[in-house]
């Protein structure tokens, strides 16, 4: 009986036992898969935050890419947050400003008609060409207009607190670059400072360090904001093209007009090419060019895209495009966007042309198309470059016309009767908008004849720039334009516009492949004739 007491005895520790090995490998298991959950949690966590990190950082950058844009470049288009303003080259007067959020517009008919706006997110600030006015604008953007300067100017830069521009008193003689004195001015107009004596255009601001070319010796140079410590830097007739903390990209005309990179910790000057153009995104720079090869002007038929790699001074090929006359648009997350007849986009990564891609503004990694009606900017499309997700903003306008200078009622009775004068001026210009029905377009290849025989015609009467020297066709491309006085009036006064519009042909020439100031030409696509242009550039 004992026995059996003792072996019930162990039978139930036994029992007792397994229950709690039982126990400890359910909670062991448990505890595991508890584990597991909180590790795959905090990994999905980490990812996430990594992700939005880098988002993040790549937002972080577009917004840097597109206020150096809009505060440095000059253009006709320039975009910080949801704010685009836009000159409407089919409205000589008219700044578009676009709300992309909301889709709310304006239209700012402004005092004089303006060829490069700048923007700093609060105000517009803008100035006309040597053609049309003189003057610096700033328009807030409720469309209320002050003219802050009254003398010319080609070129602004934007910082924080204050203006940096060229106060204009006359042209290079040999590349019709404007110069003058290098001076700054407070956002309103105030305090003028003369920097920098005898400086001509396309001066450069990088690390609290101004570059510039100089009027006498046309040389390269460089000098702190206030214009103290002037040092040269590079000897030739140089205009610079791109900068970044690192380095300088420019052309030296006396030297076959080739593209040298200049890196500024130890003023390393590399020749590199001849033709084309650069792109600078960020602290990021390009060189689109024939490169040079040998130690003459001999150069590649083609044209390369070289990569600038500042730590080891050296000028990376990464892409050879083989045909016609390219233009380097954009670089976007190893992506190039090159215009030549059409703009398309190769895979620099595999040399792959992915095929054409739509035209636009191209800024903080997304093409922005403006679509027009009427002359006026209906919608917005943006394309997103990596997703390739689209969007479409339609747009509702509210005109206005907001002067705020001296002399209003004066200033917006003469704005009157310049339009009046615009409205009258078909007849004494033999303007005709002619019915283009049964009518067939001439073709862009008798667009090129017809400017070709033209040539030593245009502008018999200018005795500033010699239209006849703008022989390199740049680009060709059907527009919409008004009809206006440039190649016909006897004076240098403002061109006179029609008061229709007609289709052409617009032809962008110049003296050079790769000129800074180009004439653009505009030829009826129905009557084949020459109705009237504009320059473009300085």
């Amino acid at each position: 009986m004992r026995n059996g007491v003792r072996a019930r005895n162990r039978n139930n520790k036994s029992k007792k036992n397994k229950i709690i090995i039982i126990t400890i490998i359910i909670i062991i298991i448990i505890s595991s898969i508890i584990f597991a959950i909180l590790l795959y949690k905090n990994r999905n966590q980490k990812l996430e935050e990594t992700q939005q990190t880098e988002q993040n950082e790549i937002q972080e950058q577009q917004e840097k890419e597109e206020v150096k844009y809009s505060m440095t470049n000059g253009d006709d288009f320039v975009k910080i947050g949801n704010i685009i303003a836009y000159l409407n080259p089919l409205e000589v007067n008219y700044l578009n400003i676009f709300n992309i959020e909301t889709g709310e517009a304006i239209i700012v008919d402004t005092p004089k008609a303006l060829s490069k706006i700048y923007f700093d997110g609060e105000n517009i600030y803008g100035v006309p060409n040597h053609y049309t006015g003189q003057g610096i604008y700033k328009i807030d953007l409720q469309g209320n207009v002050t003219q802050i300067y009254e003398g010319e100017s080609a070129q602004l830069w934007l910082t924080e607190d204050k203006i940096y521009f060229v106060k204009q008193n006359g042209f290079d003689q040999i590349n019709q670059i404007p110069q003058g004195d290098l001076c700054s001015m407070d956002k309103n107009g105030e305090n003028i400072t003369t920097i920098i004596p005898n400086t001509r255009n396309y001066f450069k601001i990088q690390k609290d360090k101004i570059y510039y070319s100089n009027m006498e010796t046309k040389g390269l140079y460089m000098a702190n904001l206030n214009g103290e410590n002037t040092k040269e830097i590079a000897k030739g007739r140089i205009t610079i093209a791109g900068i970044t903390d690192d380095y300088i990209i420019y052309l030296d005309y006396a030297d076959s007009e080739k593209y040298h990179v200049l890196y500024l910790d130890d003023m390393t000057d590399h020749e590199v090419g001849r033709f084309g153009n650069c792109y600078i995104r960020q602290n990021e720079g390009y060189l689109f060019t024939r490169k040079l090869t040998d130690e003459t002007t001999n150069i590649e038929n083609e044209f390369s895209i070289l990569k600038i790699d500042s730590e080891n001074k050296k000028e990376e090929q990464i892409y050879k495009y083989q045909t016609g006359l390219p233009y380097l648009v954009y670089v976007y997350q190893n992506k190039a966007y090159i215009r030549n007849e059409e703009l398309e986009r190769i895979d620099l990564e595999s040399g792959n042309i992915e095929g054409t891609v739509k035209s636009g503004y191209y800024l903080d990694g997304y093409c922005y198309e403006l679509v027009k009606k009427d002359n006026l900017v209906s919608e917005v499309w943006i394309y997103n470059l990596e997703t390739l997700e689209e969007k479409n903003i339609t747009l509702s306008y509210v005109k206005t016309i907001n002067y705020d200078v001296e002399d209003s009622e004066t200033t917006n009775q003469n704005t009157l009767n310049n339009n009046t004068k615009q409205e009258d001026s078909n007849s004494e210009y033999n303007w005709t908008n002619e019915s283009t029905e049964e009518k067939t377009e001439i073709t862009k290849e008798q667009a090129i004849e017809i400017w070709k025989s033209e040539i030593d015609n245009l502008g018999n009467n200018n005795n500033i720039i010699n239209y006849e020297d703008y022989t390199v066709l740049l680009n060709i491309q059907k527009a919409t334009q008004r009809p206006n006085s440039l190649f016909m009036q006897t004076d240098n006064s403002n061109p006179v516009m029609a008061n229709f519009t007609r289709e052409v042909w617009q032809l962008e020439t110049g003296e050079t492949k790769d000129a800074l100031q180009t004439l653009v030409v505009y030829i009826d696509c129905y009557t084949g004739e020459i109705i009237g242009g504009r320059i473009a550039g300085d």
